[in-house]
């Protein structure tokens, strides 16, 4: 049973699966490079056998979005790898995972506009896309007020599709445009919206999106999250390479609820 938040119970189940599993893959990927490997070069580990493998009955999540894995590239010689360091940062340290909501292009009728609208919100309760609705249940306050933010965007983007890039008219912009560019700062100047989450969102256009007025649905649309590979920490003080492993795991999984996937 899910406790109650502003009137929406935060079961989280299908949140709650994907981090055990995500937390099981981490700790054999620790300990099996051929493992590792497959891991971290997957395109969508939701489609990876090696993932679902560790999900509750093996039952694969009924979610749209395609997670992967990254290892970020060094920044003017920083290493930017998310690791455990227990010294200076009293835990683990890496760049922020990413959310990138692929925006669905403008219906070719605009008369088609609101039907498109509903469809894209029955298909996204969650940013994570649903492919079933057993999972609509059970909504935290977070991911329905970011729904509600998507849809408001969404509705602006289609409204000035046909404003001129760049921008001159300052009070009606074209806002795909802004948003691409300005992401969540234009998402809160616009619509009020407020990050809550510690993961940065990022926005583009879905240039293979398409909506079927006949079928009045949506296909070839997903959003997409990279999530930093938390590389396997080694041996710290007294303690062995496998004991500090189990403490750094430990620690990886204690996060709140600002990184609903995983910790930073």
């Amino acid at each position: 049973m899910g406790t109650s938040i502003s009137g929406y119970k935060s079961s989280f189940k299908s949140i709650v699966n994907f981090r055990s599993a995500y937390l099981k893959a981490v700790a054999k990927s620790w300990s099996d490079d051929d493992y590792k490997n497959s891991f971290i070069t997957q395109s969508n580990i939701l489609k990876w056998e090696g993932f679902n493998n560790f999900l509750p009955d093996q039952k694969p999540l009924p979610w749209t979005a395609k997670i992967k894995l990254i290892i970020p590239e060094k920044f003017e010689g920083f290493n930017l790898e998310t690791r455990w360091m227990p010294g200076p940062t009293a835990g683990w340290f890496g760049i922020n995972d990413t959310f990138i909501i692929n925006l669905p292009p403008a219906p070719e009728e605009p008369k088609d506009y609101s039907n498109a609208l509903a469809a894209y919100n029955q298909m996204f309760p969650t940013l994570m896309g649903n492919i079933s609705t057993e999972d609509s249940e059970g909504l935290s306050e977070d991911f329905v007020s970011f729904s509600c933010a998507m849809l408001q965007a969404i509705a602006l983007c289609w409204a000035t599709k046909d404003q001129p890039v760049p921008c001159i008219n300052a009070s009606s912009p074209n806002f795909e445009h802004l948003l691409c560019e300005k992401g969540l700062d234009a998402l809160g100047s616009f619509i009020g919206y407020v990050n809550p989450w510690g993961f940065n969102i990022v926005f583009k256009p879905a240039n293979s999106a398409k909506w079927n007025s006949e079928k009045q649905e949506w296909s070839e649309l997903f959003n997409e999250v990279h999530l930093n590979y938390p590389a396997a920490p080694t041996q710290h003080g007294d303690f062995s390479a496998d004991a500090v492993k189990a403490v750094a795991l430990a620690q990886y999984n204690a996060d709140g609820m600002q990184y609903p996937f995983t910790c930073p």
